[in-house]
């Protein structure tokens, strides 16, 4: 049998468990919960980084999760550039 496609809209409530939002998880919280929506992540390599970071991800894992449109929006980080170009050196 092929798998079915369900929308997060579609989920029966309180099927899982309250989490909190992202800028209130623990790095564990952050870890496990970004593990749930990407699942080819793992705790070794998720775990390098600092719990900012893992939330900003998992804010951005979120976002990307809603329908697009007008109401989809996702705002860049304070301090982090639109546009980054690599420069070969010679």
């Amino acid at each position: 049998m092929l798998a079915r496609w369900t929308s997060v809209a579609n989920r029966a409530p309180n099927t899982r468990p309250m989490i909190p939002p992202p800028d209130h998880l623990t790095h564990a919280q952050a870890i496990e919960r970004i593990i749930e929506l990407n699942p080819t992540a793992t705790p070794l390599f998720l775990s390098q980084f600092r719990a900012e970071e893992l939330r900003s991800y998992l804010e951005h894992l979120l976002s990307a999760q809603s329908p697009r449109g007008r109401e989809a929006r996702w705002r860049r980080p304070e301090g982090t550039r639109a546009i980054v170009a690599c420069v070969r050196s010679a």
